[in-house]
C-alpha cells in the first residue's frame, strides 16, 4: 500500500498516517502499538485464531514444517498459516511476515509480500517490495516532477527471451517518454542492488534487461473496472502486482504508449 499512502500525503500534507491494525478477510492477525514506527509492524493478537507459520525457506517444500507464536525467532520470515473458529483449518494465507521484536510474550511482525506476487524466473523471488523501491526511486531521480499513479508486473517468457515487463502509469507521461532509456536502466540498476540473486542472472545473462511500458491515461482505472467485472467486489479489490492473465496483459499491450 506504500504507492496510495504517498499519493494520499499530496492531499493531506503534514497530517500522519496511522495503519492501525494488519488483518485479512480469514482472519484478525495483528495489532500497531507504535504509531510512529518506519515500517509498520503488529502485535499478533493471540486469541483471535489459532497461528502457525511456516520458515520462508520451506515455503514451497510439498510438507513445509510449522512453528507457533512462541517460537518465532526474530529477524527470521515466516508464511502465515489460521485455523479459525469459523471453520478454516491449517490455512494458508499467502502472507509472509518477518518477526521484528517480542510484545510481551507475543511477536511483532512486519507485512513483507503476497506469495502470488514474487517475480521468479530461476528461483530469484523478487518481491513486491522490492519491485516498488527499484520504481519509486528512479521515477524520484529520473522522471522529475512525476509520480506513479500505479503499475504491474508480468513475466515474459519466449524462444529467445526471458524477462521482466512493468506497465505503469505515470503523470505527465508523455513528456518524458525521451527519459524512458534512462528510467529503464535506472529501475535495472535497483533492481540488481536490492536482490543479489537477481544480479547474478543478469550477469549470466540467463534474464533479459527488465522492459518498461507506460501506459495510456487513466489506463490503471480502466484494467480495475475490467478485473471487478470479472471478479465482482469493489470493496475486496487490490491492484494485482503480478499479472497472469493474458488477456490482461494483452489489454495492457493495447494501451501502451511507448
Amino acid at each position: 500500500m506504500s504507492l496510495y499512502k504517498e499519493n494520499l500525503s499530496f492531499y493531506a500534507g503534514e497530517i500522519p498516517f496511522y495503519s492501525g491494525t494488519y488483518g485479512a478477510s480469514e482472519a484478525w492477525i495483528g495489532i500497531n502499538i507504535n504509531p510512529q514506527r518506519e515500517p509498520c509492524a503488529y502485535v499478533i493478537t493471540p486469541h483471535s485464531a489459532f497461528f502457525e507459520f511456516i520458515p520462508e525457506i520451506e515455503i514451497d517444500a510439498e510438507t513445509p514444517s510449522t512453528v507457533t507464536l512462541a517460537e518465532l525467532i526474530i529477524g527470521e520470515k515466516y508464511e502465515v498459516v489460521v485455523t479459525t473458529v469459523a471453520g478454516l483449518y491449517r490455512y494458508r494465507l499467502g502472507d509472509v511476515i518477518k518477526c521484528v521484536d517480542y510484545y510481551n510474550q507475543s511477536p511483532v511482525v512486519e507485512f513483507l509480500y503476497r506469495r502470488n506476487s514474487l517475480l521468479n524466473l530461476a528461483g530469484e523471488k523478487v518481491s513486491e517490495n522490492v519491485i516498488w523501491m527499484a520504481l519509486s526511486e528512479a521515477t524520484e531521480k529520473i522522471m522529475i516532477g512525476c509520480k506513479i499513479i500505479d503499475y504491474t508486473t508480468c513475466v515474459k517468457i519466449d524462444f529467445t527471451s526471458r524477462r521482466y515487463v512493468v506497465y505503469i502509469e505515470l503523470t505527465n507521461s508523455m513528456e518524458v517518454l525521451s527519459e524512458l532509456d534512462s528510467y529503464s536502466d535506472r529501475v535495472e540498476e535497483n533492481l540488481t542492488k536490492f536482490n543479489d540473486l537477481y544480479k547474478t542472472l543478469r550477469e549470466a545473462n540467463l534474464i533479459e534487461k527488465i522492459k518498461i511500458n507506460i501506459v495510456d491515461d487513466s489506463g490503471f482505472k480502466k484494467l480495475k473496472d475490467r478485473i471487478i467485472c470479472q471478479n465482482g467486489s469493489d470493496s475486496q479489490f487490490k491492484m494485482p502486482r503480478l499479472l497472469t492473465s493474458l488477456e490482461l496483459i494483452n489489454f495492457l499491450n493495447e494501451i501502451t504508449i511507448n
